[in-house]
């Protein structure tokens, strides 16, 4: 178990990357979204590679400090090094926090990364390299500066360079506009963020040991200012998905080639996106063409527009075959023996608020009335529920918050063909879950759960993907 107790609790963000595997790796980002209330930042970074049991062992987390203020916590991988990073955001104004985490040895004492200044910080965007034992720490805070800086070493050894400015005018919106990912084969790094000009995306990039290349990208599909901001990272390339939203609720995207943004879609995925105010698209790979899919939610309507970029020609079109109206949308990261991609979503409702779950099949979606659930009331960009890829056996499996046992694991799974079975559900004694992520261990039949609840405490869970049952899955 891990359980942390938190005072003022909050989160923004959440995106944890897991990888047990010696292999290309996985930087799962833009996972978990969900602020409960006030400013100020949690991210880890796990740096995993060669040792199967990392990530197995949770109980040290219990040594982390209290009264830390949650506002993003993030999770990236380091293959040189078998551990972690958690960065996060505390009483002291401007400066992030790191410890970290060694499956032997647990947590280390608390460090400081460098101060981007001095006012609070409200989101945390971390990455690691795939290449060495390097990762970015990206920060937004209340005066809406983005800052990034570069950190080496391990352990003890860590050291963080100067902070960058990338950009001073990020706008107002306090929403996630910023993402970090690196390619995940020159081990580069790509940054992109909107900032207060309408209609502005840009992009910089990690390279030779600098931050070089601020460019706009040009955006023909929309006409607001940029919102939200999503990268994923494709293994074995230096290909990156980029997806984001604006102020008008449309949404667009590119795929980063290694040199430019490039291939644009070729009109807008969608104008008519969900008005509140969550993260209303994802974007993955599939995981054997590689092939690109963009979903995005549709205001008003069963309905989920989709954008799929096959070499550089992109089809774009709305997928009636969902029934339930959603908002929050969360891919799976790419399935490495199929192109299926699991796919859950969750509503913005103040009652009755809706769930879903479905299946991309690579050339169109897959519904049923199973994994269309009630879910506990939202509110103020809550994240209560999330989908995850497991083996060859359970091509998905997703947790959400039920509206009448919200501190329980009601969980689906959803099999090769696409068919979703609601589970048993596996009773806890906790806080109503504000906050869930899913990460599955790419060498394992695994998956680790993050939840954090009301009471502000953070969880950990796994399952081994055994028989379901109403006790499978294992409090860390």
């Amino acid at each position: 178990m891990i359980r942390k107790t938190l005072k003022f609790f909050i989160i923004c963000s959440v995106i944890l990357g897991i990888s047990l595997s010696n292999m290309p790796f996985y930087v799962l980002s833009s996972v978990l979204d969900a602020y409960i209330a006030s400013h100020n930042i949690v991210d880890m970074a796990w740096h995993l590679s060669k040792n199967k049991n990392v990530v197995d062992k949770f109980t040290t987390h219990r040594n982390l400090v209290e009264k830390i203020r949650i506002h993003e916590a993030q999770a990236a991988i380091i293959a040189q090094y078998t551990g972690g990073l958690l960065v996060y955001a505390d009483g002291t104004v401007g400066t992030p926090k790191y410890q970290t985490f060694d499956d032997t040895t647990g947590f280390g004492v608390e460090q400081s990364a460098s101060s981007v200044g001095a006012s609070a910080i409200n989101w945390i965007r971390v990455a690691a390299s795939p290449t060495n034992d390097q990762w970015i720490i990206a920060t937004r805070d209340a005066a809406n500066v983005i800052k990034a800086q570069v950190c080496t070493g391990v352990d003890g050894g860590v050291s963080c360079g100067a902070p960058t400015t990338i950009t001073a005018t990020a706008g107002t919106s306090g929403f996630n506009n910023f993402d970090v990912a690196y390619e995940q084969t020159s081990g580069d790094a790509l940054l992109v963020y909107g900032t207060a000009t309408t209609d502005e995306l840009r992009k910089i990039e990690w390279t030779g040991g600098a931050w070089t290349l601020d460019a706009a990208i040009t955006t023909t599909r929309t006409t607001g200012i940029v919102e939200w901001v999503e990268l994923t990272s494709r293994a074995a390339s230096n290909q990156i998905g980029i997806a984001y939203s604006d102020a008008n609720d449309d949404v667009s995207a590119y795929r980063w080639n290694g040199t430019a943004a490039a291939d644009e879609a070729t009109a807008v995925i969608t104008a008519t996106a969900v008005t509140g105010n969550v993260r209303k698209f994802d974007v993955s790979f599939e995981g054997t063409s590689g092939d690109m899919l963009v979903v995005a939610w549709v205001a008003g309507a069963g309905t989920a527009a989709t954008g799929q970029l096959v070499g550089t020609t992109w089809t774009i079109g709305t997928q009636t075959g969902v029934d339930m109206i959603t908002g929050f949308v969360d891919l799976q990261e790419p399935n490495p023996s199929d192109n299926d991609i699991a796919i859950f979503s969750h509503g913005t409702a103040a009652s009755a608020n809706p769930s879903e779950g479905f299946e991309w099949s690579g050339t169109g979606v897959t519904d049923g009335t199973l994994g269309d659930d009630v879910v506990q009331n939202w509110a103020a960009n809550y994240q209560i529920g999330a989908v995850s890829y497991l083996s060859t056996t359970y091509y998905g499996v997703a947790v959400i918050s039920n509206s009448t046992a919200a501190d329980d694991i009601d969980w689906w799974t959803m099999n090769s063909a696409g068919a979703i079975t609601d589970q048993a559900i596996n009773t806890r004694t906790r806080g109503a879950a504000r906050f869930i992520d899913l990460f599955d261990y790419p060498s394992l039949n695994k998956v680790l759960l993050i939840s954090a609840d009301a009471n502000s405490d953070l969880w950990a869970d796994t399952w081994d993907g055994t028989t379901p049952s109403s006790t499978v899955w294992v409090d860390r």
